[in-house]
This record gives structure tokens, sequence and C-alpha cells, in this order.
């Protein structure tokens, strides 16, 4: 009896190993069958971690941790993406099952209207494809502070010097081909031959730039306004026939180190048509911020100025402060190619919000 009995209990344990086993190897399958699950992506030229994220349907603010962790090797400082290196998206968890699956997108792509090419915009980015007509028979005029032989705003980090001519241009380049790839035309007004849209952290300054069309920048300040000012009335009257006409300059402020500025806007103070753009454009940025850094909050300001490109232009205008080129946290937001792709579709959608609230 007692050998049946060690017989019969040993059988027990082995049963007993065996769903042991079976359990531990079928959740180590499950785990490696779930990581086998990534999704990897390459970054493009000009990408960030929100840009990723966006573009691959994954929330942001939700996933963006998750993707630090994933990746933190593969990345640099202030958490910078190289172009042309793998990513791996983050998985998430679905209410119906523990095993995670990717979020899909059930939109479908859609091909271009139509593919065009400009040079200004640099051999990377020269190739354009008009996604829609949101901006159809919209005329838009951009100019970027300064230029040619006066840099504007400088600084030194890094022991480099970045100046806020290039950065205003670099930001003002892709407004324009974020605009025209919704349906507008744009002038671009600060224009430089040689420089298109760079994905640098530190952006050589030079003083290539012209006044559209091709004329040569005057030193004198009061001259070089006026220059500018002219070949956006010339333009205004030239297409007279388009009813919505805009001119937006960009410019980067300079204050204390320890002075954080949010994205701010000047109107020419009788122009009741450029406040309302300014609020207008201000409330979609407000509402990007709050999406995405929920608990930072928003400052920027709606101010009254009567500057030279603001009282002396025919269209009405909008006159917008990038950040504080001096601030550290700013200096982020101009550092880095990402980051000023951001900025200028975030603008975009403030002035399509601007468009379609004017047509009702």
């Amino acid at each position: 009896m007692a050998l049946k009995t060690i017989h019969n209990v040993m059988n027990n344990i082995n049963r007993h190993t065996k769903l042991l086993l079976f359990i531990l190897f079928s959740f180590v399958g499950t785990i490696v069958f779930g990581q086998s699950n990534y999704k990897y992506i390459i970054a493009k030229e000009g990408d960030g971690i929100y840009r990723i994220l966006e573009r691959n349907h994954l929330d942001p603010i939700k996933y963006k941790k998750k993707f630090i962790a994933l990746n933190e090797k593969k990345m640099g400082k202030n958490e910078q993406v190289y172009a042309g290196v793998k990513y791996k998206l983050p998985l998430v968890e679905t209410t119906k099952s523990s095993k995670p699956t990717l979020v899909k997108s059930t939109a479908k792509s859609r091909p271009p209207l139509a593919i065009k090419k400009y040079k200004i915009f640099g051999s990377k980015y020269d190739t354009v494809h008009i996604r829609n007509n949101q901006l159809k028979g919209c005329v838009f005029y951009l100019v970027s502070g300064h230029g040619g032989p006066d840099p504007g705003a400088i600084e030194t980090i890094e022991n480099k010097m970045i100046t806020e001519d290039e950065y205003a241009y670099d930001v003002t380049l892709r407004l324009g081909r974020e605009l025209i790839r919704n349906g507008a035309r744009v002038y671009i007004i600060t224009r430089d031959p040689k420089d298109g849209i760079r994905d640098d952290k530190f952006l050589k300054n030079n003083s290539n730039e012209l006044c559209y069309p091709n004329k040569k920048i005057p030193l004198n300040q009061r001259k070089r306004l006026r220059q500018r000012a002219n070949a956006v009335n010339t333009l205004y009257k030239k297409n007279k026939n388009y009813k919505y006409q805009r001119l937006l300059v960009l410019h980067v402020d300079a204050h204390l180190i320890t002075t954080r500025i949010d994205l701010f806007f000047y109107y020419f103070k009788r122009s009741r048509t450029g406040k309302n753009m300014a609020y207008n454009m201000r409330e979609i940025i407000r509402q990007k911020y709050d999406q995405y850094q929920p608990h930072r909050g928003y400052n920027g300001k709606v101010v009254s100025r009567d500057l030279h490109m603001l009282s002396m232009t025919d269209p009405p205008t909008v006159f917008i402060e990038l950040g504080n080129i001096k601030n550290s946290r700013d200096q982020k937001r101009l550092l880095q190619p990402g980051n000023r792709q951001l900025l200028a579709e975030w603008m975009v959608e403030g002035v399509i919000y601007d468009y379609k609230k004017q047509k009702k």
C-alpha cells in the first residue's frame, strides 16, 4: 500500500509539474509573440517624438514616455530623434484582451491633388504634395524678421552663435510650405536663394537674404522696412481679386535669460480683421498646448502695436513672436527642427480656423 501511495503521489506531482510548465511556456510564448508585434518606423527629416506618434495615430500625451523608454539609447539630448534611424513604436492595452496591440487608423491615405516643385524650400523639401483645397483662393505674404546685413537678436549656445533671422526664416519657409499644401498661394518676401528648409539644430548665419523678387536688402532699418512693405503692397494690389489676403510677419524676441515667452501676437490697432485673426491663431495655439502639455499652461498674448509692418502694409497683418532667443526653454522651441515644424503646422491650423470663421 505504501509503495502504491507513493507512486500515485509522484504521478500527481508530475501532472502538476507538466501543467505548471505548460502554463509557464504558454505565458512566455505570449510575451515573445507580443514583442514581435512591435512596429518599427524610420524617422524622417524634421521629425520629433510628437510628429512620429501623431503620424502613426498614437496620442503623443499618452505614449511619449513609452516611446522614450523603448528608444532612449537611440535618442540624443533633449529627446531628439535622428533622421534615418529605426525606432520602435509603443504598444497599447485593449479592454477586450490582455494582449498588447497597435492602434490602427481606419482612415485611408489619399493621393495628393497635385505635386509641385518650389526651389526656395531647398532640395530636401522642394517637392510639395497639395493635399487639399482648404485655403484655395487665399493669398499669404510671409515676412521673416531682419535678414541680409541685419541678423537680428543674437545668442551663443555651446560656443555657437544663433541669430534671429535664420530661425525666423526656417519657420517661415515651413509655414509657407504647409500653407501651399492646403491649397494657398504664398509669397515669401524675405528670401534666401541658397538656404532652404534646414533640419539642423544650429543654423549657420549668412547675409544672403534678399527682398522679393530679388532685391538687395539695405542696411538702414527704415529703408529695409519700407522695401518690404512696398513689396507686399505691390503684390496685394496685383492680387486684388482675391478676397482673403493676409500678411504674416515672424520674429524671435530677445529678453532676459530668465524670461520665458509663449508665442504671442501683434495686430494694428485700426485693423479689426487683423485683430480677429491674431485671436483666432492664438486660440488654436492654446488648444494645442492644452492637448499636448495640459499641465504647462499657455500665456501667449494678443496686443495692438503701431509697428511699421503693421501700420504701413495694406493686407490685414499678424505679427508673431516665436520666443525668447536667450531663454533655455524657448531655445528648444527654436533649435529642434521638429519643433519648428510643429510651430508651422499649428499656425496653419490657426489660419484655417480664421478663414473658416470668416466664411460663415
